[in-house]
């Protein structure tokens, strides 16, 4: 786990300022914070894909790997179960994705609405990534 403090301001001001979701808003600065100062094992850096497609975010441009970001506003934790649960993407993409050329490492990051910073940043490898730890979500009635 590493935590962080580190500032996206200066991302947050190159997003479309008609956007009025402050979810959309930090997600894409956030992204954009992750293209250029987050870097690969190999030390390469992470290519964000297109948005709004399915399966994984960015690629690293020397390895190829892929990495998969879920950002919120609190810090992550375990439950009492000590098990960290992150609601995400939809069941079968997730599944379909897992099995595909080695998966993708999960990036969690929680950030800070009024500080623009990023509090935290935990990396999952894909390694422990497998299809017993992707659960579908509930439908209410």
């Amino acid at each position: 786990m590493i935590r962080n403090n580190i500032s996206f301001l200066n991302e947050i001001n190159l997003v479309n300022q008609n956007w009025k979701s402050s979810s959309r808003i930090f997600g894409a600065a956030i992204e954009m914070w992750v293209e250029k100062k987050l870097n690969c094992e190999c030390s390469g850096i992470f290519i964000n894909k297109k948005a709004n497609q399915k399966a994984y975010d960015a690629i690293c441009n020397k390895c190829s790997k892929k990495i998969k970001l879920n950002l919120q506003k609190k810090i992550f934790k375990p439950n009492k179960n000590g098990e960290l649960k992150i609601l995400s993407s939809e069941y079968k993409t997730t599944l379909k994705s897992l099995n595909q050329s080695n998966g993708w490492d999960l990036y969690l990051l929680a950030y800070n609405l009024e500080d623009y910073k990023i509090k935290q940043i935990l990396m999952i490898k894909s390694s422990d990534i497998n299809e017993e730890c992707v659960i579908p979500r509930k439908i209410g009635i």
